[in-house]
């Protein structure tokens, strides 16, 4: 395991550059809730680049994702992330970048978190780890203020597959587990 390190720690590097690319990226699309349209279509672009199945949208704009396991007809996992920003489209949504830190709008509510889900498939690919249960990636609309969670909400009662449980992740709490 040892002498595998290396080789781990510079394959974790591209997936690092993608996962802050893609924060960066989401957090510069204006998403004020009930109008993240434009976050869902590059949230779909990067499940499909990632060779997601399914990848959809339904009635209230939820971007909706399969990431198989080994197990076709299993339960499933569904890990989220909102995809609206409590920022309106007129706040200056650039995202600066140093060698030590994001900074700028919406980068932790929730631009991180979507890039994490985003990053999710290409991170397991990269480490070669195969799950058994399949994964919904989920980025939910209309969540923050007057949206009520709306989007998850409507996913859950229209959604036929069987969820075993669930994950929602936020950037400002990445790497931290609330329940």
């Amino acid at each position: 395991l040892i002498q595998t390190l290396p080789d781990l720690r510079t394959r974790l590097e591209s997936v690092r550059e993608m996962l802050l690319a893609n924060a960066v990226m989401f957090g510069e699309i204006p998403a004020p809730t009930f109008n993240e349209k434009d976050r869902v279509r590059f949230m779909q672009d990067r499940f499909i680049e990632a060779g997601c199945q399914n990848v959809s949208t339904d009635e209230l704009g939820n971007a909706v994702a399969i990431y198989p396991g080994n197990e076709v007809s299993g339960d499933y996992l569904l890990i989220a992330a909102h995809l609206d920003s409590p920022f309106p489209a007129s706040t200056d949504h650039t995202i600066r970048a140093s060698t030590t830190h994001l900074e700028g709008p919406g980068i932790l509510d929730n631009a991180l978190g979507l890039a994490a889900v985003a990053t999710l498939p290409s991170l397991l690919d990269i480490l070669g780890i195969s799950l058994n249960t399949n994964l919904i990636l989920m980025g939910s609309s209309r969540t923050l203020g007057r949206g009520d969670i709306e989007g998850i909400r409507f996913f859950l009662e229209k959604n036929p597959l069987p969820i075993r449980a669930g994950v929602i992740v936020e950037g400002g709490t990445l790497g931290r587990l609330s329940y």
